[in-house]
């Protein structure tokens, strides 16, 4: 898988935005966004502030250790992950899930 991906999949992963991730790392949404296009180079230290702010090894842009590569995160996905994050309530957040959960179940035995 080329780097840009693999960025672009651990960013959804950890349900950053390419402006938090940005920030985190102290650029631009746009050289995010390059960077997962791949039309910009990143250099070893920058890949290193990308791995620490998304708490992962550098190791692991070159492994499928965090994310199925079978599986594509997306824009829909983030939005699914923040949403729930922002749930305080924690029976809530368990009967969201429980939902959610059975939907998959009975899509997949359809």
């Amino acid at each position: 898988m080329e780097l840009g991906k693999k960025i672009k999949e651990l960013r959804l992963y950890c349900g950053l935005t390419q402006t938090e991730l940005g920030k985190k790392i102290g650029v631009s949404y746009r050289q995010i966004q390059r960077y997962e296009n791949s039309s910009n180079q990143i250099l070893a230290s920058r890949l290193y502030d990308l791995a620490k702010a998304l708490s992962i090894n550098v190791a692991d842009f070159f492994t499928d250790v965090h994310v199925d590569s079978h599986e594509t995160y997306d824009e829909e996905i983030l939005k699914l992950v923040k949403g729930y994050n922002e749930i305080k309530s924690k029976r809530l957040r368990s009967v969201v899930y429980i939902l959610v959960k059975s939907f998959s179940q009975s899509y997949n035995e359809s």
